[in-house]
């Protein structure tokens, strides 16, 4: 059985890390290690927190830096930190499903660049997925949207070799980064599962709700111009000009024949 690392970023929220902590303790794949890189943090409750998860089991690793980097800096640090075969990442303020792990260990395919699957998302009590089906990723399907979502599932020396987080980015770093893996290793598979919790109902800093999307779109799209198609270039240009108050809308390029009849494919 190889060993999982599964590197959870931290900072501030001791209460939530410990529920996220938990679930990775408590997944049917037992041959795994937990690296939580904190970035600083001030709260001692957090503090506090930190110490307890150091303690509890031999399988944690605690990372603390000695001034606020940001979270890819920690990602990375967790990454080039890890001694596992596999890599996985948790956000603090989210959870895995029991058999999350087992599941991607049986699925997972050296001939992908990762797999991954659908996710709940929970927000004031309201539970909803993101994501209904099974498919195969492609260049194509991140060229405008992160149809994998926030984490995935793949080996540390894929993503070491993709090129890590980009530590210049504050927002779409997960887009970016299996972005460049789709690019060296071509396909991915996202499971018709449901494995991973994303909480957006607490009060908590979260980074999708404090940098402006235009930044962060126009970083994503002149980034990787060069390897996107003429269609997916147009969608990128469409949406930049849109955030900006230019409201310039080809509607072809959203609504072509071809992606109608797709659409209605994964709706059915």
């Amino acid at each position: 059985m190889k060993i999982v690392s599964v590197v959870i970023t931290s900072y501030n929220r001791g209460p939530l890390l410990k529920r996220a902590v938990n679930s990775v303790l408590n997944q049917t794949y037992k041959n795994l290690e937990i690296i939580i890189v904190d970035d600083n943090s001030k709260d001692k409750e957090t503090i506090n927190i930190l110490t307890e998860l150091s303690r509890i089991s031999p399988k944690i690793r605690v990372i603390i830096n000695k001034e606020n980097k940001g979270a890819n800096y920690c990602r990375n640090l967790g990454i080039n930190a890890s001694m596992g075969y596999y890599y996985t990442g948790l956000d603090d303020d989210d959870y895995f499903l029991p058999h999350r792990i087992e599941l991607f260990i049986n699925k997972y395919n050296d001939k992908y660049a990762f797999v991954c699957d659908n996710y709940w998302i929970i927000n004031n009590g309201i539970k909803k997925k993101r994501f209904y089906s099974k498919c195969k990723l492609s260049v194509k399907s991140l060229e405008y949207e992160n149809k994998a979502g926030n984490q995935i599932f793949t080996t540390v020396s894929k993503i070491k070799e993709s090129g890590l987080f980009d530590e210049n980015l504050k927002r779409l770093q997960d887009h970016d980064m299996w972005f460049r893996m789709m690019l060296k290793y071509k396909v991915a598979v996202r499971l018709n599962s449901c494995t991973y919790v994303m909480d957006i109902s607490h009060d908590g800093y979260r980074i999708t709700k404090s940098i402006k999307n235009i930044e962060a779109y126009e970083s994503f799209f002149y980034k990787h111009k060069q390897n996107i198609s003429k269609l997916g270039c147009l969608k990128n240009i469409n949406r930049i000009d849109f955030l900006n108050g230019n409201f310039k809308f080809n509607i072809s390029s959203f609504f072509t024949p071809k992606l109608i009849i797709k659409k209605i494919i994964e709706w059915l």
